[in-house]
């Protein structure tokens, strides 16, 4: 049994009679009659009654009408299922930092390919991200520092420098770890890794440091840095304007280097559909070009 001969099985059912359905699904008589009698072996049951030369649905004939039509309509849908791809949005988890730096962008040159295809963005933490993709709520994540996991695979996209950086008007360009217990820190929030990198180095030399300043945005630890009320740190690309403009200024902090490393992160074992795959290239193009200015 197959497709086709469910499909002229239904057309002569539709149509009345064999004579009336191979006006329909174009091929010959004979052939429409070798089909019907192929489907009949096949499942070992006749479909019509043949009274007088002419054919008659049967009981049987008119139950496996119904469940032939089910079939049918739901191998269609599937035949369209690339079509119906268009109508789900492409769901993507993107961390705090890169949907500032590269995100905008990214989804400008998408769109330029791709006009009508929807997209939902979360824009959230690592942590918040990773349980996301854990409970299928998006397809693919653009993220920093993603802690390996079985479950999800990771291609690395782009590294960068985490620097830390004060107002000029603060007067201080290196600090000791001591020193630190001191110092007005304006931090990200647990779980970011504008904030962990500098909490494990610390901790690691046996100090604790509370942040003056909290918070999710970034913007808002840049504003506060150049207010002069204390230290951040920020991914490079988004300190090198204000180095280069001396509205900021780089402060070491001895036996320390921060860095991060952006992946795109997908479920393991999961193909990427087309749409993912070049949403990846144009997050890809965006951040490369950032890295080179």
């Amino acid at each position: 049994m197959n497709i086709r001969q469910l499909e002229l099985f239904l057309a002569i059912c539709q149509y009345g009679s064999m004579s009336e359905a191979v006006k329909h699904v174009y091929i010959s008589q004979p052939a429409l009659s070798k089909a019907i009698r192929e489907l009949e072996a096949s499942i070992g049951v006749s479909l019509f009654d043949r009274v007088h030369g002419q054919l008659r649905l049967n009981e049987y004939g008119e139950n496996f009408r119904q469940k032939a039509t089910k079939l049918v309509y739901e191998f269609r849908e599937l035949e369209n299922f690339n079509q119906e791809l268009d109508e789900i949005p492409l769901r993507i988890g993107v961390s705090l930092t890169l949907a500032k730096q590269t995100l905008p962008q990214a989804i400008q040159l998408f769109q330029e390919k791709y006009p009508q295809k929807k997209i939902k963005i979360y824009a959230e933490n690592v942590d918040q991200i990773q349980r996301r993709l854990e409970r299928y709520e998006i397809d693919m994540a653009f993220t920093e520092s993603f802690r390996e996991n079985e479950a999800f695979q990771l291609q690395k996209i782009s590294t960068y420098r985490l620097l830390l950086v004060a107002s000029a008007q603060l007067n201080v360009s290196h600090l000791t770890s001591q020193a630190c217990t001191n110092i007005a820190f304006l931090l990200r929030e647990k779980g970011s890794t504008l904030r962990d990198g500098l909490d494990n180095f610390l901790e690691s030399q046996g100090i604790q440091v509370v942040p003056f300043m909290e918070s999710v945005n970034t913007e808002v630890l840049i504003q506060a840095a150049l207010s002069g009320l204390g230290i951040t740190i920020l991914p490079e690309p988004f300190a090198s304007s204000y180095l280069q403009s001396g509205e900021l200024v780089e402060v070491t902090l001895a036996g320390a280097q921060f860095q991060t490393i952006n992946y795109v992160v997908t479920r393991h074992g999961e193909e990427k559909t087309s749409y993912q795959n070049d949403f990846l290239t144009c997050f890809t193009q965006i951040e490369q070009s950032a890295l080179k200015l």
